[in-house]
């Protein structure tokens, strides 16, 4: 499971979730998508263990992509995304919604890098 290295149980909701960085990469058709999360991993790396952090930043790597469309990038599209298996084994990807965003399919999903810090609180 993608999220059984961080979490325990059920994994973050995609409104826990703020995408945040997304990188094509045509050569390798892959698709990196970084977020950003304040639900804290309950099953923290080693080197996470005893550190003071309250944000969780990782990135999935998205390979074998295929139908790629991209009609506007914002922060009202990066507020929203779904990420789905399909019949075959692969992903459905969408960033956005309401005929804009970014929206793709791939044949694996996996993370490529993960990190906690500490962040300053949301301004509210």
């Amino acid at each position: 499971m993608l999220w059984g290295a961080f979490y325990e149980g059920p994994a973050p909701a995609p409104e826990e979730c703020k995408p945040y960085y997304v990188h094509v990469d045509e050569r390798g058709s892959s698709v990196t998508v970084g977020f950003e999360t304040r639900n804290i991993p309950s099953r923290p790396d080693r080197e996470w263990r005893g550190g003071d952090y309250n944000t969780l930043e990782f990135y999935l790597l998205f390979l074998g992509v295929r139908n790629f469309s991209v009609n506007r990038w914002s922060s009202v599209e990066a507020a929203r995304f779904d990420v789905g298996i399909q019949s075959d084994g692969g992903v459905s990807v969408v960033l956005g919604g309401d005929g804009s965003g970014i929206k793709f399919q791939a044949d694996s999903v996996g993370v490529q890098k993960a990190r906690v810090y500490l962040a300053a609180p949301a301004a509210g």
